[in-house]
């Protein structure tokens, strides 16, 4: 069974732009906007934000949405979505804290690997 969701037609065609303001785009695969206002007066609500470097995460699913190119305007979309939510959303209303924290994930994983060559071959797969 696989639990990706599959992608609107209808983004193939537009820009980063038009994806990140479509209401499909909006509700994919959650409202961010809507779950924050629905539960954050009743449960203290952190974001934990993942960033992969960009080139290395079209490349490992060039083949999505029709080749690399397509797939980059898909994910520009929604990094347009992300960065406009975390923009607004800084600091907790109620005690003022952080609302989000931002972990590179190669800095996480770069550890794994013995050697540059290790990192460079990793880097390719």
């Amino acid at each position: 069974r696989t639990y990706r969701v599959h992608r609107q037609h209808e983004w193939m065609g537009m820009s980063p732009e038009e994806i990140a303001n479509s209401d499909e785009a909006l509700e994919h695969p959650t409202n961010m906007q809507a779950f924050y206002q629905a539960y954050s007066p009743y449960v203290d609500i952190k974001f934990v934000v993942l960033h992969r470097p960009f080139l290395e995460t079209i490349a490992s699913h060039r083949d999505w949405d029709g080749g690399p190119e397509i797939h980059s305007n898909i994910i520009r979309g929604f990094m347009l979505m992300l960065r406009r939510f975390l923009d607004t959303h800084l600091f907790d209303l109620v005690d003022g804290t952080r609302l989000w924290s931002l972990v590179c994930v190669e800095k996480i994983m770069s550890k794994h690997y013995g050697s540059e060559h290790e990192v460079k071959a990793a880097r390719k797969r």
